[in-house]
């Protein structure tokens, strides 16, 4: 929930940028057997956020495949949590505005998790996009 929360800070403190977020709900924890309670979609309570729920984990195991399937485009520190994973959860991707999703979605220009931990980065990123540089 610290992701969501901190996401729509940084949401908040960049109103003009134009971007979408696809925020993917999905159950993680033993009593997470229903979507999300409207307190917790309203963490994400920006315009430009698409919320959904995932109960079959559909999207992780969708992209820890692609993620296994490609380690030369992950970091070290990437490809060790990965070995680990068994689900991708608080999760961050950002993707050109160009990208195209289609029968698997494009590599990310930039992932990381926790949410909290890489939140100055996806900040940084945004303003960077917004600024018309490159990072």
């Amino acid at each position: 929930m610290a992701g969501a929360s901190a996401l729509q800070q940084v949401l908040l403190e960049q109103p003009k940028a134009k971007l979408k977020v696809l925020a993917v709900w999905e159950p993680v924890l033993g009593m997470d057997i229903a979507p999300p309670s409207s307190s917790n979609l309203a963490r994400l309570s920006d315009a430009r956020v698409e919320q959904f729920w995932d109960g079959g984990r559909l999207l992780s195991q969708r992209l820890l495949a692609i993620a296994r399937a490609h380690p030369e485009r992950l970091g070290p520190n990437q490809r060790e949590q990965l070995a680990k994973a068994r689900i991708v959860w608080d999760f961050i991707a950002l993707f050109p505005s160009n990208a195209h999703w289609a029968e698997e979605p494009p590599f990310p220009e930039f992932s990381g998790a926790p949410g909290v931990d890489v939140m100055d980065e996806v900040k940084s990123r945004i303003s960077a996009a917004e600024n018309g540089l490159k990072k």
